[in-house]
């Protein structure tokens, strides 16, 4: 294992502040794991018994693979195969970690990209040349192009609407966090406990600005 950074922020952050003990904390081993790329193998097994050789009783193989799954379900990781190998990609690893420049560079390759090509359809060989309705000639480009154009059309849309979904999420996630922090901040006041009060405001206030 690697030694990694850690930021203050991991720990009030929307996407990682809410989540389970057990699930953050496996989220902060796969960093120590990871080669400089934020690659490692999707091996359960492996990762239970490096990161928690002291609780191999109470914590399962089954445990790993949900907790793995919900981490990509957040997209904090993406679980990915490339020639029957399957791998995690701990996602914007390269932005939050400056390794050594000395350690070694990453032999696991990253996910391919996806590549979306329009399926060319062969016209039928009894139609080939035959005028269309019209008699203006074929009409199989044109209904290649309108399926195609359709399709495309379906693909943006189903994009746009999991964008939407997903900042949707984001939004209602943090609402929540910022009003338990001003219940917090009540409460700091209440006890007169000014250090408490400036700190929790101080988040309240990074967590309400435009865009974060």
């Amino acid at each position: 294992m690697r030694t990694r950074q850690i930021k203050p922020s991991f720990y009030t952050s929307d996407d990682t502040g809410d989540l389970d003990f057990h699930i953050r904390d496996l989220f902060i081993g796969l960093w120590l794991m990871a080669d400089r790329r934020g690659r490692l193998k999707y091996q359960p097994n492996i990762i239970r018994a490096t990161l928690y050789p002291h609780k191999l009783d109470s914590i399962s193989d089954a445990d790993i693979v949900k907790w793995l799954d919900i981490l990509h379900k957040r997209h904090l990781i993406t679980i990915y195969s490339v020639a029957k190998q399957r791998l995690i990609q701990v996602n914007a690893f390269e932005r939050h970690q400056h390794c050594h420049h000395k350690e070694a560079e990453s032999i696991l390759p990253k996910k391919p990209q996806r590549i979306r090509r329009q399926r060319k359809i062969a016209p039928d060989k009894s139609e080939a040349g035959a005028p269309d309705k019209t008699g203006t000639g074929p009409s199989s480009s044109t209904s290649t192009s309108t399926s195609t154009s359709t399709s495309s059309s379906s693909s943006r849309r189903n994009d746009a609407e999991d964008l939407y979904k997903n900042l949707k999420e984001k939004e209602i996630l943090k609402k929540k966090r910022i009003d338990e922090l001003k219940d917090l901040l009540k409460t700091a006041e209440k006890n007169h406990e000014t250090a408490r009060a400036k700190f929790i405001a101080d988040i309240i206030c990074e967590k309400m600005k435009v865009g974060t």
